[in-house]
């Protein structure tokens, strides 16, 4: 069979007796406005409908639920960014769903399966959707990413660079977190930059509060505008991997507003980082940094990303107490003697106790 390519008119309908729509099938199908599926497809290729300017609607029946379930969806609708209307894919058993919904910037609300536990990337997968203003599972409520429900080492969610960059319509994130593992995660870079609807980002799973491979993380939340809430001691697991904080915060002006809500980075270990530039840039409401249990070292580099942003007063609680000869990595019990034989203990730098010799 011979799909359209360049101008084809307003409307094409995909006969009954085709079963797979080849790799770029529609690319560039400017003037196509809309597309009626056939109910037996078993296979859409990447790139089937990427870069329809002009496509508003896709439209399917039911019965397209139990015979679709791609493997990747891989650019699928990307740059479709006249598309209003997403038909339901089943991407239960999708691993790659890279660029998805790519730019489909006119599009309000998107619906996802319940659970996506093979999932291995979703780089970009609503990247540049300016109006998206929902993003549900077809029965109504969360969804869950990378779940396992047998065996949560096999979990493969590694890369969500981009995710939602730029999604800036969107005010609750999609998430289970009683489902969601973000346990495999390694790439955040730019997950969230630019989501300036956010109140409040929740990072906890019910299953692994742990991010045990977190590598980058660099403009994770830029310009977060809005939110409010940001609880990351979850990712305490793997800091130490962390070498790049670029922007990490930057622009998250309403971060900590919240009756001065603490940022906590419990036991963070910032050791290897390299790079912290504009990392709390623009936070001009963050009045307290909690970073208990935290290293000198990680004192020391959250103290210059804060000091370089410009911001000229000292928000961190529970700081270990550093510099002194007597000064140890951790913050729990610091020891410093007196010239009378008198000493005390400082504890998170907020109670002493004296004692004799």
């Amino acid at each position: 069979m011979q799909y359209p390519t360049g101008n084809t008119g307003t409307l094409y309908t995909i006969p009954d007796s085709v079963t797979s729509i080849e790799r770029n099938a529609f690319y560039s199908c400017r003037d196509l406005e809309s597309v009626k599926l056939s109910d037996n497809l078993t296979s859409i290729e990447s790139y089937a409908f990427a870069y329809c300017e002009n496509l508003t609607e896709i439209k399917t029946d039911d019965n397209l639920r139990n015979n679709f379930k791609p493997s990747s969806t891989w650019g699928m609708f990307g740059g479709c960014k006249s598309l209003v209307n997403i038909p339901y894919v089943n991407l239960e058993y999708t691993t790659e769903m890279k660029y998805m919904f790519y730019n489909c910037r006119s599009v309000k609300k998107i619906i996802l399966p319940t659970l996506m536990e093979y999932v291995e990337t979703t780089e970009s997968m609503f990247q540049d959707c300016y109006e998206l203003e929902t993003i549900e599972s077809y029965v109504g409520g969360k969804v869950a990413f990378g779940a396992n429900w047998t065996n949560s080492v096999d979990n493969r969610w590694t890369n969500a660079q981009q995710m939602f960059y730029n999604c800036e319509k969107l005010t609750q994130l999609p998430f289970d977190s009683y489902a969601t593992s973000f346990a495999s995660l390694q790439n955040v870079v730019g997950m969230f930059a630019n989501c300036k609807s956010l109140t409040e980002i929740n990072l906890y799973s019910k299953n692994n509060d742990g991010w045990s491979d977190l590598s980058l993380v660099a403009s994770c939340f830029l310009r977060c505008e809005n939110v409010r809430l940001l609880d990351l001691s979850p990712w305490s697991y793997s800091t130490q991997n962390l070498t790049n904080l670029y922007n990490l915060f930057n622009g998250c002006r309403n971060l900590g507003s919240v009756s001065y809500s603490p940022l906590i980075l419990n036991e963070w270990d910032l050791s290897n980082v390299e790079n912290y530039d504009g990392m709390f840039g623009g936070c001009d409401n963050l009045w307290n940094i909690d970073i208990y249990n935290a290293s000198c070292a990680t004192y020391n580099i959250l103290q210059d990303a804060y000091l370089a942003s410009g911001l000229n007063y000292d928000p961190f609680i529970n700081a270990p107490t550093c510099g002194g000869g007597n000064a140890q990595g951790s913050n729990r019990f610091i020891l410093q003697a007196t010239p009378y034989n008198m000493g005390y203990i400082s504890y998170n730098n907020e109670y002493s106790t004296s004692f004799n010799e």
